[in-house]
C-alpha cells in the first residue's frame, strides 16, 4: 500500500514527539523542561536506569545519548510497535 504525497509529511507536523513517546516511557521531570518541548526519559531502546533519552517537542525529533537511536514520531512508532 503506497501512501499518498506528503502524507508522512502531514502527519509529522500534527503529532506532538513528547504525546507519541509519553506512552512508551517515564519523563524525568527534574530533568525536563516541558514549557520548552525539552524532555527526557529512560531510553526505551536499551536498558538503563538514567534519563539519556531526549525529545525536543519543538523540532520534532528524538536521541539517544547512550546508544545513539535517533529518529522523529515516525521512526520511533516504527521501531516500538514493529512496524513499516
Amino acid at each position: 500500500m503506497s501512501l499518498p504525497p506528503g502524507f508522512l509529511d502531514e502527519l509529522r507536523n500534527r503529532l506532538s514527539l513528547a504525546q507519541v513517546v509519553g506512552r512508551k516511557v517515564s519523563w524525568d521531570m527534574r530533568k525536563s523542561n516541558q514549557g520548552k518541548g525539552d524532555m527526557w526519559a529512560p531510553c526505551p531502546f536499551h536498558q538503563e536506569k538514567s534519563a539519556s533519552f531526549h525529545v525536543d517537542d519543538k523540532k520534532g525529533y528524538y536521541y539517544c545519548f547512550g546508544c545513539h537511536e535517533k529518529g522523529d514520531a515516525i521512526s520511533f512508532v516504527r521501531e516500538t510497535e514493529n512496524v513499516g
